[in-house]
């Protein structure tokens, strides 16, 4: 059985298991047994938008007044999605457009699987079914939709990359941060690679000038978790929400100064790896670039719900790979690396620990932060180890070449 035949096979196996619960416990029990904290009515996130078409439709911008949504939330996303305004759209299609992400995700996960190992099937199947990545399924969030479109990007990267970037481009208009994904585009053709990632850049940088105003807007209106969340700030929000902003800084402070030290312990373990293998690229170093690049950016801008985890998906096979067929250091990192990383993604459905594992919800949210901090670390590495050659050698984090002794002449030869 190849690799992708057993990802089939357990994919269907889970979402047979699935469908069985919910025919048989209901909606709400099957999602709370995985941890899930469900919002009801379903598919909150996408509601926000047909929720959004039936404010506009009385006049009203749900970017800042979005009255018909349930929880009267403001419609907190770029304007480009109030182009679906023009369909004939109302909360009672909320099914259907959640419906259509979710197939998007689906699709996308398709692209970029046709090639994994058995072993990348096993894990990228307990990633797909974890409470981090079902959490976006069952808000239906819009995060699919970019999924989708990065990994058409990662598909289409591998054969013609200047068509590839057009559903990158897409993306960032829908949600900012896929602009990370563009590090894929570190590849040995230079030239190209400059010109293509340049050129997204200068998109990007349009676009925010071009809708700074609502950016700003969307920011003010989104909500920043702590619990179900990652990112730099989570930890220090937390400490100062007992007592208002009280020790908050100071803790921010301290988590933002830790960065460079991971940097330098990424820097120190890159120089003593050995070099980007080939035979170690199963057709997808494009996609842990991606992956551990919209990761770490994601991590240091804001705090970000864990659904955003998804995007991790796109590392497991090259790590699976690397896991059992790379140099030692890099063998070893990606095997600590999967590990935590599946910790991560499962660690919502440990809430319902908290008075049993847990002592208190400090105890959870420390445990949770110190693996999403490992994850953190290990993707500066990751990001680096992938640099080309001459980029590496800039940075002065090149492997040191191997010293080589030279031979001693035979008797022979004199």
């Amino acid at each position: 059985m190849t690799g992708r035949q057993l990802f089939a096979l357990l994919f269907i196996i889970g979402v047979t298991a699935m469908t069985t619960s919910f025919v048989s416990n209901g909606y709400k029990e099957t999602w709370e047994r995985w941890g899930i904290p469900v919002m009801l009515p379903y598919f909150a996130d996408a509601r926000a938008i047909t929720a959004g078409a039936e404010s506009a439709a009385i006049g009203l911008d749900p970017l800042q007044e979005n009255p018909a949504d349930p929880w009267n939330r403001a419609m907190a996303y770029p304007r480009i999605w109030q182009g679906l305004f023009l369909l004939p759209l109302d909360q009672g299609h909320t099914l259907y457009l959640g419906a259509t992400f979710i197939v998007m995700f689906l699709s996308g996960l398709a692209l970029f699987s046709w090639r994994i190992s058995r072993a990348g099937a096993l894990w990228l199947v307990a990633a797909l079914f974890s409470p981090a990545v079902l959490l976006g399924v069952e808000r239906a969030n819009n995060d699919l939709v970019c999924f989708f479109l990065v990994a058409l990007f990662l598909y289409l990267l591998r054969r013609n990359a200047a068509i590839a970037t057009v559903p990158l481009l897409a993306a960032i208009t829908l949600k900012l941060f896929p602009l990370f994904a563009a590090f894929a585009l570190a590849k040995s053709q230079a030239r190209q690679s400059v010109y293509l990632f340049t050129g997204i850049i200068a998109f990007a940088a349009l676009y925010i000038l071009a809708t700074f105003n609502d950016l700003l807007l969307i920011s003010s209106n989104t909500l920043h978790g702590t619990f179900y969340a990652y990112g730099a700030s989570v930890w220090g929000r937390f400490v100062g929400q007992p007592h208002g902003t009280e020790g908050a800084p100071l803790t921010l402070l301290s988590a933002y100064a830790s960065i460079p030290l991971l940097a330098g312990v990424a820097w120190f373990l890159c120089r003593r790896a050995g070099p980007t293998g080939v035979p170690a690229d199963d057709g997808y170093l494009d996609g842990l670039r991606a992956g551990m690049a919209i990761y770490a950016g994601s991590f240091l801008l804001n705090s970000n719900w864990d659904y955003r985890l998804v995007f991790l998906l796109f590392t497991i096979p090259q790590l699976a790979s690397w896991s059992a067929h790379a140099e030692p250091l890099v063998r070893w990192l990606s095997r600590i690396m999967l590990i935590v990383l599946m910790g991560s993604l499962w660690s919502i459905s440990m809430t319902r620990g908290i008075g049993l594992i847990w002592d208190t919800p400090r105890d959870y949210l420390a445990f949770d932060e110190t693996l999403n901090w490992i994850v953190f670390g290990l993707s500066l590495f990751f990001i680096t180890y992938t640099l080309p050659d001459r980029i590496k050698k800039a940075l002065g984090c090149e492997p040191a070449a191997p010293r080589i002794t030279p031979a001693q002449p035979h008797a022979g030869d004199l």
